[in-house]
Parts: C-alpha cells; sequence; structure tokens
C-alpha cells in the first residue's frame, strides 16, 4: 500500500542522462509515467527535481528534448523554488507540447572537479559564466575571455553557439575569480580543455564578470555574422534545415532572434555550401512573431525527404546598423548606431584607434587616420548607446567588442564620438560663432 501511495505523488526521475542527476525529466503522474513540457521550463523547477532526487544545486534546465523524446502524457509544471518534492509544484496537462519539447535537467552529481555553469540569466544558457574550482564557483575576468572560448561553453552546456558576452552584461558576481587567461581554439569540448596561461590581467572586479547567451541557432559560411547557412543544434549536434517553403516569415523569426533585424533574403538550395549531420527541421510554417524557430509548426525533427543541397540560408539586415552623420559623407562623421528601433550615439569614454578601425572596416570605408580625429561633429540626440567600448582591431563589427550594457553609461552628448574613414585629416577652426574654416590635408 506505501508503495502505491508513492507512485500516486507525482514521484520524479532524470532518464538518458549519464547518471541518477542529469536527464529528461519524467514524473508519475495519474498512473503511468510521462515527461514535462520546457514552456516556462526553469532553475526554479529544476531546483525542486534536485531536492526531491538529493543532488544537490540545480546547474542547468535544458529544453528541446536534449536527453531524447520521451513517451505517454505531457505536462506543465510550475514550482517556485521552495518544495520539498515535484509533487507539490503546480501541474496541468499540456496538450500544446510535443515530446520534441521534453524538459531536462542537470545536477552535481554528474560533474566531476571541473564545470561551467551560466547563472542569473533568464534560463540555463544565459547569464554570468562560473566555472568550479577546487569545490568552489569562480567568475571569469572579461580581459581573459575570448569569442572562441564563448563557443566552447556554450557547445559545453549543451547550449549551442555564442549570440553575445561582454562584462556585466547580466549582474555583478559576488564570489572570487579564477585568474587564467583562457586560450580556446574552438574545437574544444570542455573550456578545461582549453590551454590557459596566467593573467596579466591585475585585479579583476565584479563589474568584470564575463557574461554570456548562448542560442540553439547559428549562421555558417556567410559574410558576417547575420548571413549564411541556418544550423540548429538539437540532440547534441548541429543540423541544418529545409528550404523547402523556408520563407522570409520564417526568416525573420530567426534574424530577430540573433538580434539581426530583419530577413532581407532567403536563398536555398545550399547557396552557403552544403551542411553535414541531420537536416533537423523541414516545411517550417512560422507567423513572423515568434519568439524563435522552436516555437514554428514543422515537420519532427529529422528530415528524410530533403538533402544538403536544399540547405536553407538566410541574409539579415543586421540590426547593429552603423552610420556617420553630419560630416564631409558617408566616411566621415558622428558615430550613430541603430538598435531597438531607434538611432542613437556612442560616447568617447576610452575610444581608440581599435574602436575606429572596426567602425571604419564595417563601413567599407578607408581605415581611419593614425591618430584620434579631433573633429567635433556636433552633439547628437536621442539614446547614448554604447560606452567604455573596447576593441581589438580585428573585430568584422562593432557588436563584436566588448562595452557596456546597452544603454548604460555616464555621458552627456557633447561626448558623443566622431570618426574619420576617408584617409585624410579634417580640421575645423572655429573662426566665430557663425564662421569656421574647414581644411583639408592627405594623410
Amino acid at each position: 500500500l506505501f508503495f502505491l501511495f508513492f507512485l500516486g505523488s507525482n514521484m520524479a526521475r532524470l532518464v538518458k542522462g549519464r547518471g541518477p542527476c542529469e536527464g529528461r525529466v519524467e514524473v508519475f503522474h495519474s498512473g503511468a509515467w510521462g515527461t514535462v513540457c520546457d514552456d516556462n521550463w526553469d532553475m526554479q523547477d529544476v531546483a525542486v527535481v534536485c531536492r526531491e532526487l538529493g543532488c544537490g544545486e540545480a546547474l542547468s534546465a535544458l529544453p528541446w528534448a536534449h536527453f531524447g523524446q520521451g513517451t505517454g502524457r505531457i505536462w506543465h509544471y510550475h514550482c517556485h523554488g521552495l518544495e520539498s518534492t515535484f509533487s507539490e509544484c503546480r501541474s496541468t496537462q499540456a496538450d500544446d507540447c510535443g515530446h520534441h519539447e521534453d524538459a531536462s535537467a542537470v545536477m552535481p552529481g554528474t560533474l566531476g572537479s571541473t564545470g561551467a555553469r551560466l547563472v542569473g540569466g533568464s534560463s540555463s544558457c544565459s547569464g554570468r559564466l562560473e566555472v568550479l574550482r577546487d569545490n568552489s564557483w569562480k567568475s571569469i575576468c572579461d580581459v581573459n575571455f575570448n569569442q572562441k572560448a564563448a563557443e566552447v561553453v556554450c557547445q559545453e552546456l549543451d547550449c549551442g553557439a555564442p549570440k553575445e558576452y561582454r562584462a556585466e552584461m547580466l549582474g555583478q558576481g559576488r564570489g572570487s575569480f579564477w585568474e587564467k587567461k583562457i586560450l580556446c581554439r574552438g574545437n574544444e569540448k570542455k573550456i578545461f580543455d582549453c590551454p590557459f596561461t596566467e593573467s596579466a590581467a591585475g585585479h579583476c572586479t565584479e563589474r568584470n564578470n564575463v557574461g554570456l547567451v548562448c542560442v540553439p541557432y547559428r549562421l555558417v559560411n556567410g559574410s558576417n555574422s547575420c548571413s549564411g547557412r541556418v544550423e540548429l543544434y538539437y540532440g547534441k549536434q548541429w543540423g541544418t534545415v529545409c528550404d523547402r517553403y523556408w520563407d522570409l516569415q520564417d526568416a525573420n523569426v530567426l534574424c530577430n532572434h540573433l538580434g539581426c533585424g530583419y530577413a532581407i533574403e532567403v536563398p536555398g538550395q545550399a547557396r552557403f555550401g552544403k551542411g553535414s549531420g541531420e537536416i533537423w527541421r523541414d516545411n517550417l510554417q512560422c507567423e513572423g512573431d515568434e519568439a524563435d524557430l522552436t516555437k514554428c509548426p514543422a515537420l519532427d525533427y529529422g528530415s528524410e525527404e530533403c538533402t544538403h543541397w536544399h540547405d536553407a540560408g538566410v541574409i539579415c539586415s543586421d540590426q547593429f546598423a552603423l552610420r556617420l552623420t553630419n560630416g564631409t559623407g558617408v566616411c566621415d562623421g558622428r558615430l550613430e548606431i541603430f538598435y531597438n528601433g531607434s538611432w542613437g550615439t556612442v560616447c568617447d569614454d576610452s575610444w581608440d584607434l581599435p574602436d575606429a578601425n572596426v567602425v571604419c572596416r564595417q563601413l567599407q570605408c578607408e581605415m581611419p587616420v593614425n591618430a584620434i580625429t579631433p573633429v567635433s561633429y556636433g552633439p547628437g540626440s536621442g539614446h547614448i548607446w554604447l560606452d567604455d567600448v573596447h576593441c581589438q582591431g580585428n573585430e568584422s563589427s562593432l557588436r563584436d567588442c566588448r562595452h557596456q550594457t546597452w544603454g548604460q553609461h555616464n555621458c552627456r552628448h557633447k561626448e558623443d564620438v566622431g570618426v574619420n574613414c576617408t584617409g585624410k585629416l579634417i580640421i575645423i577652426y572655429n573662426i566665430s560663432q557663425c564662421i569656421s574654416l574647414l581644411k583639408v590635408q592627405k594623410k
């Protein structure tokens, strides 16, 4: 009798993982085992499962049938995070979910002496980066981290590819730092497979915590980060999308999800080269306002009716558009950025030649003069979108450079930065309030 009562209490278990503290979440509900829908599945829900199973602190709340698709009924669960067992959480049957949306969880019982996690974000695939060293979680300093390391972390966490990373993006940490410089090549399986050296960065503060957002999509073989072959991360491997019925509505959802604006073109027939692996999505039917492609109706994962000759591609507008205004032409002027639907400016704090190099390259203009231009292009208006920009100088877009959180600054418009990409030194002498003399010198 006790056994029957126990099974009737919404008992939870994890299956298809590497151990009892990792896997697809299954629950014994209404007399049979079923799965949990990943809609609104978050760390509060996982925390309760961890507590019930005695697996310690929650590490990851994984969507999209990460550990394979289950069978039986599918349930919605909503926990506050303080419940002792899963049976105490509110539950309803999920008629709007398929088994490709089965929720999964990862807990410390599956980790060795090292690991990585993202905390403080909206999901287990976004947040402040922390690594487990010497039995405690430590933050990573932004100057010791780069794009290749971000790619490795997203793969290690089975979260796809990095959308963006920068310091203090998702709040300040409180713990200590692991003060090593990480030198990933990008093909490592885990962050601790990467070489690392002693950091020369000096003392890092909470403002230097690396924040990272990973997404299950990427664009490959395009001319920039907002164009290319569409690839989807599912079942621990990258695959492609079939171009059958692939249209602007589908592509708009992807461009928006990647922060790349809207879709301009939807080339098919493997214009960006043939991919490899599975063809994960076919016959997508997006309305255009979905949060991401996983919310769009489509054939089940794994198309057998499409070949890689029909891999879908996209060219997005790149929402991170730049322009130079109030100058002598399109290649010199006050720097303005289009973000979140409006144009704004950039503060000149920490602005230097590598930053200007990236702007000029992105605008396909000549390289800037070999000093910061003394030209004042006048104050702008509206938002001051960026402050404390730090580029290495070899980035293809200003979006790839470190900077403060969008809209966070301590500047006024009199500090709006100007850039001269003409290859000429332009000097304005203010003779009086109404008269200026323009002098142009060859570089």
